[in-house]
């Protein structure tokens, strides 16, 4: 879907590999005949421990390319998947499910709205009047996305 975008957390070689790992900078890893390089910039970034913006791709087996420094990363080097509603580019009138009650939006008890805009990290809605909402997902989607403020 167009409103979608994939946020992960990088991995250091401690988490991938264990404990062994922890003086390692960069790496090659060999799946069958591919080889994939975890660079000691890589390394850096993962360091930080921030979730970053990332783009599937298929590139040489690589499954991920980051917003930020166009890395190229394997799922397996990535921790905290997530499929998140980008809601800076959904239309106004989009149908949406929203809640200001966790426990009942993760139970599928929201309430059917229209977005109505995104502003300051708020996902607002409308179903006569406008009002903001802490949990948000697309009506269409079957999992949960919250809006994250």
């Amino acid at each position: 879907m167009r409103y979608k975008i994939i946020t992960a957390i990088p991995k250091t070689p401690i988490e991938i590999f264990g404990e062994g790992a922890k003086n390692i900078l960069d790496f090659t890893e060999i799946v069958g005949e591919n080889r994939y390089v975890y660079t000691s910039q890589m390394l850096e970034v993962a360091k930080k421990g921030e979730r970053l913006l990332f783009y599937p791709i298929i590139a040489d087996g690589y499954d991920y390319i980051d917003d930020d420094n166009n890395f190229y990363w394997r799922k397996e080097w990535l921790k905290d998947i997530r499929e998140e509603v980008d809601w800076e580019k959904v239309p106004v009138g989009t149908p949406i499910i929203v809640s200001n009650c966790k426990e009942a939006f993760d139970n599928g008890k929201g309430l059917k709205r229209c977005f109505a805009k995104y502003e300051s990290g708020i996902v607002y809605a409308w179903s006569g009047e406008i009002s903001n909402w802490e949990y948000a997902k697309l009506a269409e989607d079957n999992a949960s996305e919250s809006n994250e403020n």
